[in-house]
């Protein structure tokens, strides 16, 4: 049959570890992974939705302020003078930029978040192998490892022993042999 050649139990031992060791980081960095995209898609999914419809309303609040206040500078004459109103109307382009963004805003996310949700789902698929190995295929491993190293350590046992009684059996062999009781030779 073949042989092994196994030098040291203790490197499986060693091995051994390093496999459960690298199944605990893996699962944590998976884990602390899933809580990130969590908490990205939630920011992406609720924050930030709320966020720009909140500042399409203050817009929409704004524009019609800077409208009200262009109104009122344009109907304001003192005497022959008109006012040439620019500042008011300049609050109102203004006004009116920050809504268009507003509005464009909400757009973007809604289209971020639909993008966001396919990477997420990408990332899941690819890191489905590795949980499956994490999940099953290291336990196996280890368990396999386990049955390894005490085969190995029952068959150090029984050829320690073996090696052992054949020493003693030789060593006895010898004694006896050693010397010829008839002619005192060896």
């Amino acid at each position: 049959g073949e042989t092994a050649h196994v030098r040291s139990i203790q490197a499986l031992r060693d091995f051994r570890t390093a496999v459960v060791r690298f199944q605990d980081e893996c699962n944590q960095a998976l884990s602390a992974l899933v809580v990130e995209i969590q908490q990205m898609l939630q920011w992406m999914q609720l924050d930030r939705p709320n966020y720009w419809k909140r500042q399409v309303r203050e817009g929409h609040q704004l524009v019609a302020e800077a409208q009200a206040a262009l109104t009122k500078c344009r109907i304001r004459r003192t005497g022959d003078f008109r006012p040439t109103c620019f500042d008011e109307q300049r609050v109102l382009d203004s006004a009116r930029l920050r809504l268009q963004i507003s509005q464009e805003m909400i757009e973007v996310v809604r289209r971020w978040n639909i993008k966001a949700q396919h990477e997420v789902d990408e990332f899941r698929a690819r890191t489905a192998q590795l949980t499956r190995c994490l999940q099953s295929d290291i336990p196996r491993m280890v368990a396999l490892l386990d049955r390894i190293v005490q085969s190995l350590e029952k068959y150090a046992t029984v050829s320690e022993s073996i090696v052992a009684t054949g020493e003693a059996e030789a060593d006895e062999q010898l004694g006896s042999t050693s010397t010829n009781p008839d002619t005192g030779d060896l």
